[in-house]
């Protein structure tokens, strides 16, 4: 992971295409495409992050262009942005859009109405909507076009699977393949499933002609089926590269290849989709999974993301915690601070229990994204009670700046507050220390401006939790969450 809170001795690295400096609410983004006449004498500090002032709270962003003597014979071109967070403000939010990854031809009625019934509005469909990978066309369109009409007889919106590659079987592939793929080629992906054909799929870069291609499929996609939008995986990232055939890559010194990045190419990609998809539907979404790549130019556009799939390869440490720490989840993971909704994405092969994510991402304001009818039937729980409380005219204080709302026991027990005054608040309690603990938590009514008498309940059991002047106390395991509802009597 490369988003961590930012060290008391600040930071020194090599060159980096987009370097984002920020808080839990907002932050300034530099980035640039490549390091094409940039000359260090020291590569691990052409980025250089300082503290400065008697407690460090200037903090200085330097980059090093120039740092050694050199022989300058022709202009020097830099090209250079920067991008203030959050983009827009966030909203509709995930809690709105309601999303489950469960897309499928075979998906029946009834499975459909149970969706519906448990609050589903969003749903998902992987790459097997067509035969070709991250391809923008299909050979199952009547299937399609059911599909399409049993998810709006429904209220659900149906986002269709788009990628980053082009496959080995796609018709374009022997004329197209050498002037769109990135260079060194990289990827790989091999879907060998059945009945789909097999195949092998590389990916490409948005400065090529692929980009019309995307963007053309969609808006054919649209027109034809009526879809309500994309899932696009991985689409927003701007991948290094040196193929030339395209205008990637620069010439160095040496004569050797550098990469660049196409960071203004893959925005307009996403600005280009964003604009297609709301022409044909003003509440259409573009649905972004992208993994420990927060380029803001890019993501910009999307209207969620889903994020935390790096996360799913590492080994699970004796505290689960050490591979998510807080900082890193408010840094990369929380949307607040990006204008972006986010999710937390949770494979059952990684080293987090499910239990462990969801209360981790709830403390933050966000959803796992569910992928069977058991997560559904979990965060229909909590979409109907926060539905109920109304979460809108709520306003949401994050353990990190709450103190005068809430004390817990220990500094371990952290709390997060959705507060209506003189209506009640909904509370997520968390135990994110490595032991089990009883966990305690006084809430201040006054400030909260609360009745001196509330009844709470936990949200998931439906049971009563005793409240006294504000005080509750639940035993939790570690990485246990326990979410309240405190109403007025």
């Amino acid at each position: 992971m490369n988003n961590p809170g930012l060290p008391k001795e600040g930071y020194q690295g090599p060159f980096r295409p987009f370097v984002w400096l920020g808080d839990e609410w907002r932050g300034l983004a530099w980035f640039s495409e490549s390091d094409e006449n940039f000359s260090n004498e020291k590569a691990d500090r052409v980025i250089e992050i300082e503290r400065q002032g008697d407690v460090g709270d200037t903090v200085v962003l330097r980059i090093n262009l120039i740092t050694q003597p050199r022989t300058i014979e022709k202009p020097l071109k830099y090209t250079f942005g920067f991008q203030a967070t959050p983009v827009k403000p966030p909203k509709p939010d995930v809690w709105d859009y309601r999303i489950c990854h469960m897309g499928s031809y075979s998906i029946d009625n009834s499975r459909l109405d149970r969706l519906a019934a448990a609050g589903i509005r969003t749903m998902c469909f992987h790459e097997q909507w067509t035969d070709i990978q991250a391809y923008t066309r299909t050979t199952h369109g009547p299937q399609l076009r059911k599909l399409v009409k049993a998810c709006h007889e429904r209220n659900i919106q149906l986002l269709l699977y788009h990628g980053y590659e082009m496959s080995t079987i796609a018709p374009e592939w022997e004329e197209y393949h050498k002037k769109c793929l990135v260079q060194p080629r990289r990827g790989g992906y091999k879907r060998k499933y059945q009945p789909k054909p097999d195949q092998t799929a590389y990916i490409v870069c948005y400065r090529s002609v692929w980009q019309d291609f995307v963007a053309d499929g969609i808006n054919r996609l649209m027109d034809e089926y009526g879809i309500d939008g994309v899932y696009l995986d991985g689409t927003s990232e701007p991948w290094g590269c040196a193929n030339v055939d395209h205008g990637c890559g620069y010439k160095k010194p040496d004569g050797s290849i550098g990469k660049t990045y196409s960071i203004f190419a893959t925005r307009e990609m996403m600005r280009r989709i964003y604009t297609i998809v709301r022409a044909h539907n003003p509440k259409g979404q573009v649905n972004v999974h992208q993994s420990t790549c927060m380029t803001i130019p890019t993501l910009a556009f999307a209207t969620s993301y889903w994020d935390g799939e790096q996360l799913q390869n590492l080994k699970r440490r004796p505290f689960a915690q050490e591979v998510l720490p807080l900082d890193t989840f408010r840094t990369e993971f929380m949307g607040h601070n990006w204008g972006v909704p986010a999710e937390l994405l949770w494979y059952g092969s990684g080293p987090f229990k499910r239990f462990e994510a969801e209360s981790v991402a709830l403390l933050h304001d966000v959803l796992v994204r569910p992928g069977d009818m058991a997560s559904v039937d979990v965060l229909a729980k909590l979409w109907k009670t926060m539905d109920t409380f109304g979460r809108e005219e709520a306003t949401w204080l994050p353990y990190w700046e709450n103190k005068d709302y809430v004390q817990t026991n220990e500094p371990s027990v952290k709390a997060s507050i959705y507060n209506r005054p003189g209506k009640g608040f909904i509370a997520v309690i968390c135990n994110t220390g490595p032991k089990d603990s009883p966990a305690e938590a006084t809430f201040n009514l006054k400030t909260l401006r609360q009745p001196a008498k509330l009844k709470a309940r936990n949200v998931l059991t439906e049971k009563e939790i005793p409240m006294t002047a504000g005080r509750i106390s639940v035993p939790l395991w570690s990485l246990k969450s326990v979410t309240v509802w405190a109403r007025p009597e």
